[in-house]
């Protein structure tokens, strides 16, 4: 009924999804995660990276997997109640090299170009759900990280560690990669 329904209404647009009743809580609060991927391609090797520490954001209201309530429901870092709470992934890296070893993949086959056609990196922003049995679930994938709801403190850490794999790689293939990544490929 809902395809045909969807067919004969092509014309308008539709969001569908999955509710995930199991959601790990931060507080009462259902969360989510903006995960940091960051694909490298240098002297035409593909590397893809994720940064260990990821933002938070909660919903507004406690959580209630009775209550489908867009305040108990839909997480978004404007109207979270918690600034600047941040998690370290690093107890789910092996799902995480799981899940992001596809879009690395996906980068790699489809012979993504940096924006100078040779070395060069592209960040992308993850959302993620971490359910309460510790399953990694993709949310979206986007190409506007939002640097905005980040603090200053995090973004010059962030910046130099980037600077670690990326432009330090270029210029010199020795440079160890810090432990504030978790390696995909």
């Amino acid at each position: 009924i809902l395809i045909s329904y969807l067919l004969k209404n092509k014309n308008n647009i539709y969001v569908l999804a999955k509710l995930i009743n199991n959601p790990k809580l931060y507080k009462k609060k259902k969360f989510h995660l903006r995960v940091l991927f960051i694909h490298t391609i240098i002297n035409t090797k593909h590397y893809s990276y994720i940064y260990k520490i990821s933002g938070l954001a909660s919903a507004k209201k406690d959580y209630n997997m009775n209550i489908l309530s867009s305040d108990v429901i839909d997480t978004h870092f404007n109207s979270s109640p918690y600034k600047d709470v941040y998690m370290d992934i690093s107890k789910y890296k092996t799902e995480i090299i799981e899940l992001f070893k596809h879009i690395h993949n996906l980068l790699k086959h489809n012979k993504v170009k940096s924006y100078n056609n040779n070395d060069g990196y592209e960040i992308l922003g993850a959302d993620i759900i971490i359910t309460d049995d510790n399953m990694i679930q993709l949310l979206e994938v986007n190409d506007r990280i939002g640097f905005s709801i980040y603090n200053n403190k995090y973004m010059i850490n962030l910046l130099n560690n980037i600077f670690d794999i990326t432009i330090d790689k270029i210029f010199n293939k020795d440079t160890k990669i810090n432990n504030n990544f978790i390696k995909i490929i």
